[in-house]
């Protein structure tokens, strides 16, 4: 788990709205890696199976398929794990607008 600390000179309180930013390349970086990967281990394994046995039949083409897939979530979930790698995705605070909810 991933804990985060605010910076005390905030001054936010429970109910505070808040606008929250993600840097542009890393939300490019998440988005491979949460979708990138899986598929384009789906597409490399069913690639590496049509060469190896051509023509794949359907059950052939789901079980390179779901190899590919699994592949790639481990990957991704690897490049996850890596030591810092979490912290960049965190969301930062770009702007408050001080009120409070029901005020």
């Amino acid at each position: 788990m991933l804990e985060v600390s605010l910076s005390p000179h905030l001054n936010l309180h429970e109910g505070d709205e808040v606008r929250l930013m993600l840097e542009p390349s890393h939300l490019l970086q998440a988005t491979v890696l949460v979708y990138g990967l899986p598929l384009a281990g789906i597409v490399l394994m069913l690639v590496a199976g049509w060469l190896l046995s051509r023509p794949l039949s359907d059950p052939e083409a789901i079980a390179y398929a779901i190899t590919g897939l699994a592949a790639g979530l481990i990957c991704g979930r690897w490049q996850l794990n890596r030591r810092n790698c979490l912290k960049q995705f965190v969301p930062k605070i770009a702007a408050t607008n001080g009120q409070q909810r029901g005020s």
